[in-house]
């Protein structure tokens, strides 16, 4: 067995309890090195927004400031690592160049932190039909795969747009996304508490306008949730 991100063997770095007690599917895709490079962002140190945990003097960011304006009801996100370099370098590879063996390396991250809440449904943020026929691959889908979480892809964008991470910060939060659900696919979200995963949380945008059409459509909670932040 070879780490996904360095290719070095993994096997002589395991630990012995992880070889006697099973407990090696982490090991088994990355090596303790490459995944100690990454930051959870439980251990920053700096101050952060109370909802979305981004870098903020202020207990309330400029970002969340922005959709507490628009109406938007917040509630704390969830997030399991810091966006750094690191973790900038891994979603290089891994959605913009297509590895998808590295949707492994957090899968039991994702899973063990879902499992920590009580829902109903897992709905993965969707891509347009433009952006899946070039990429081949819903990142965030293959990440829930990869954890073994069941998910429904009922969640749609009709609307191909230009690439979040090509834009600045101001034209991310302006930016107008539209999503819809099938009508025999209400029944999902009706009374329902959901759990909206995205890869990456940055401003909030595409979260926050298809978290604000999920309580459109009746949904009785949406907690939002991503790998990194």
């Amino acid at each position: 067995m070879t780490c996904v991100l360095c290719g070095r063997d993994i096997i002589r770095q395991m630990s012995l309890k992880k070889l006697l007690f099973g407990d090696m599917t982490t090991s088994i895709a990355c090596c303790e090195s490459c995944k100690d490079k990454f930051t959870p962002i439980e251990t920053r140190q700096r101050g952060q927004c109370q909802y979305c945990y981004g870098e903020s003097k202020t207990k309330v960011c400029t970002d969340c400031q922005y959709w507490q304006a628009q109406g938007m009801v917040l509630e704390p996100h969830i997030a399991l690592f810091e966006y750094d370099d690191t973790m900038s370098d891994f979603m290089s590879q891994y959605k913009f160049q297509g590895n998808q063996s590295l949707a492994a390396v957090f899968r039991e991250d994702i899973k063990n932190r879902l499992s920590e809440l009580s829902y109903d449904v897992v709905i993965p943020m969707p891509l347009s039909k433009k952006r899946y026929s070039d990429r081949g691959f819903n990142q965030v889908a293959l990440l829930l795969d990869e954890a073994k979480i069941d998910y429904q892809l009922i969640l749609k964008k009709p609307k191909h747009h230009k690439k979040q991470s090509a834009k600045s910060r101001h034209d991310r939060l302006k930016t107008s996304m539209s999503f819809n659900i099938s009508k025999k696919d209400t029944h999902s979200v009706d009374g329902k508490v959901i759990v909206l995963v995205d890869d990456v949380y940055t401003t909030g945008n595409t979260m926050m306008q298809a978290k604000r059409y999920l309580m459109d459509k009746k949904a009785k909670k949406v907690i939002t949730f991503s790998l990194a932040r």
